[in-house]
């Protein structure tokens, strides 16, 4: 994966591939790095917003996980809110935490 962004550096779809391997690795700073190059190259893809809110919720960074969750959100309203996904991130599954 990582040659073949190297090979061609501004495919979205190479850094959300890798991206979404290093999130399932967690990989979560080199995922990080990744999903905001994708989003760089598409800041209207709902789902490169919601893994890079997820990269930075995962990092500790709760304001900037909310600001892409939120974007993601708004492009694509069947997508949780960060108010319904950022307590299931966080082990909180209680009260109106369900998705």
């Amino acid at each position: 994966m990582r040659a073949a962004i190297q090979y061609n550096k501004d495919s979205s779809k190479d850094h959300i591939c890798l991206g979404n391997i290093l999130m399932r690795q967690e990989r979560f700073e080199e995922a990080k790095k990744s999903l905001k190059t994708a989003a760089g190259l598409e800041p209207d893809k709902p789902y490169v917003l919601f893994l890079l809110g997820m990269a930075y919720h995962m990092l500790g960074d709760k304001e900037k996980a909310k600001e892409s969750l939120s974007k993601a959100h708004e492009l694509a309203p069947n997508l949780p809110s960060p108010n319904t996904i950022m307590p299931v991130l966080s082990g909180d599954c209680s009260g109106d935490a369900t998705l």
